[in-house]
């Protein structure tokens, strides 16, 4: 009955965001009385809010309004993304039939990437991997992500990997980790031949920090490109650290840290594993239709789990789950270094210690 806007468009907000991850909710019996109403304010932001929450409740033309706002190429945006978000979030029928739609939309392409890691499909791996060359740097990374979320679709990854579809360079340690977790021999074996063995860091890592050491000279790093370390620390660090303000926040954000030591560094990237903050630790979580999601758990209910990815914040009912496993590891992965060619870790290292931003190769602005 409050009459304020603001008051009212938190209030939907929050009894939404309580809501997120269950599944097969009833209407409240004043629902229908109540929609009806605030779907006439004169605030945008509270129509809105309404439909969303009456997508929570299963009400068919929410549901119906906010697939053709989705769909409606002239709508705002982030009005398309927040109504697509929620859709994939509740499974909505028919939407998977839109998000292969969507894979042709640039404005929403990122979105409806991670909406079909959820609704899966056999078509999937084909429909993507047919546009991956013309997708942009961060929508590359999704793909991959997607790909590595179910056993079957890591097997079409690796053959396009094989085929040079996408370039190794691609494929990260944290996806190559991933594709192992499935403890399938099969695509081990293809991950070994296509993208190359990771081999747990020795016991003994006084070898490797000697290797690298001798490497990261100051009068090697001197002749590093400190664009291409940029371009390397965005494909490979980025997604999870920030630096002079960009990047992921799942880990530390690093440009404060004491990165232009180098013993300080290679602490960090040789040992990742030597000292884990509780919540850094990686965690496993495997649907019942067998998607695989791996990250950190930034929220959890008696209802819901919410794990940050490496790409994506994702929220997960928990009658979907088959299993959570907590690692003994750090989400960071050993052998990045390792994954590297000598001249990209010096380009890296080198950027890493920098005091300033640099701009990335002309080819990537």
């Amino acid at each position: 009955e409050v009459e304020d806007t603001a008051f009212r468009h938190d209030l939907l907000k929050g009894m939404r965001y309580g809501l997120a991850g269950r599944r097969n909710l009833s209407a409240p019996p004043s629902w229908k009385k109540v929609s009806a109403k605030l779907g006439q304010s004169l605030d945008a932001g509270v129509r809105e809010e309404v439909r969303l929450l009456g997508l929570a409740f299963g009400d068919e033309a929410a549901i119906k309004a906010m697939r053709a706002k989705v769909m409606n190429a002239k709508a705002p945006v982030e009005e398309r993304r927040r109504a697509l978000n929620v859709l994939v979030e509740k499974k909505a029928d028919g939407l998977a039939g839109d998000l292969k739609f969507l894979l042709d939309d640039n404005a929403l392409r990122l979105d409806a990437l991670r909406g079909m890691a959820v609704f899966g499909g056999n078509d999937v791996p084909g429909l993507v991997l047919a546009r991956y060359a013309n997708l942009n740097d961060a929508e590359k990374r999704e793909t991959v992500q997607m790909l590595v979320s179910r056993p079957t679709y890591a097997g079409a990854l690796l053959e396009a990997l094989a085929r040079g579809i996408i370039p190794r360079s691609e494929v990260s340690v944290f996806a190559a980790r991933q594709i192992l977790g499935f403890n399938d021999e099969k695509l081990n074996a293809s991950l070994r031949e296509a993208w190359g063995e990771l081999r747990p860091t020795a016991v003994n890592k006084k070898p490797l920090f000697e290797r690298y050491r001798k490497l990261l000279t100051l009068e090697n790093l001197k002749k590093a490109n400190l664009s291409n370390g940029r371009l390397i620390f965005t494909r490979t660090c980025a997604a999870c650290h920030k630096l002079y303000g960009e990047g992921g926040q799942i880990a530390p954000d690093i440009t404060g840290s004491d990165r232009a030591t180098l013993d300080y560094l290679l602490e960090n990237v040789l040992d990742p594993n030597a000292a884990i903050g509780k919540d850094y630790q990686l965690n496993v979580v495997t649907t019942k239709d067998g998607r695989a999601v791996s990250g950190i758990i930034s929220a959890e209910n008696d209802n819901s789990l919410t794990v940050q990815s490496l790409t994506e914040r994702v929220v997960l009912s928990k009658d979907d789950l088959a299993s959570r496993k907590i690692l003994p590891v750090s989400m960071m992965p050993e052998g990045i270094f390792l994954a590297l060619k000598d001249e990209e870790v010096r380009d890296l290292v080198a950027y890493l210690a920098g005091t300033e931003q640099v701009p990335l190769p002309k080819e990537q602005e």
